[in-house]
């Protein structure tokens, strides 16, 4: 087991998002999140991902508990062994594909030549190598996003979170994306845990967790 949460609760207010959820991730696989929006499947990833803490319950990642560290140890931990894609890629237009994806590496460290060979080679997988020197505002929505997956993946993490990452694509870009991930999981053993809208998608995952008012329905 990679990861485990137990009785997650979270409130904003008097409004209670998660109401004691439970849940746990097997290295190297891909788990669908599904739900209606408001059911909580944005604040749980966060709380996952260490971006917020939970007012109740703990997360354990690799048997250690993580979920009430400091934030710079957090914050270590995130670059270390996390990766984050978002249905809004987040790229800083300012900067180039390659850039971009290398921007992890550089929060903290001086960018090796084994790294610029790393985010080349993702961006090639993705069918990006004619596109390493362009910037956000030349390349499509579809290009854009897989720019974003290379950055959560430059630093190998071992758990991927992906909040409705293919919410604005379309379906072949959808099921491209898709298939990038499934291809790293069998080539890298990594984890993913992708909240989704789209039951097609959902239904392609090793594993679906359904959530509802802030409670899981089934996994």
């Amino acid at each position: 087991m990679l990861l485990e949460a137990k009785e997650i609760y979270k409130s904003y207010g008097k409004v209670k998002v998660l109401k004691g959820i439970s849940l746990y991730l097997n290295k190297g696989e891909i788990v669908a999140l599904v739900g209606p929006s408001g059911a909580g499947k944005t604040t749980l990833l966060h709380i996952l991902g260490t971006l917020e803490k939970p007012d109740k319950g703990a997360v354990y990642f690799e048997n250690q508990e993580i979920s009430y560290q400091q934030d710079t140890l957090q914050a270590r931990f995130r670059n270390q062994y996390l990766g984050f894609v978002f249905q809004f890629h987040y790229l800083l237009p300012e900067f180039t594909a390659l850039e971009n994806v290398l921007l992890p590496i550089l929060l903290y460290r001086s960018v090796t030549s084994q790294d610029r060979e790393r985010a080349q080679s993702l961006l090639e997988r993705f069918g990006l190598g004619d596109r390493l020197h362009h910037r956000p505002s030349a390349l499509s929505g579809g290009e854009q996003q897989r720019v974003a997956l290379a950055r959560a993946l430059i630093n190998r993490p071992k758990l991927l979170l992906a909040d409705e990452p293919t919410g604005n694509l379309d379906s072949q870009n959808t099921q491209m994306l898709f298939e990038y991930l499934r291809n790293l999981v069998k080539e890298e053993g990594i984890t993913v845990l992708m909240a989704t809208h789209k039951e097609y998608l959902a239904q392609q995952a090793d594993r679906v967790v359904r959530i509802q008012d802030g409670l899981l329905q089934s996994s």
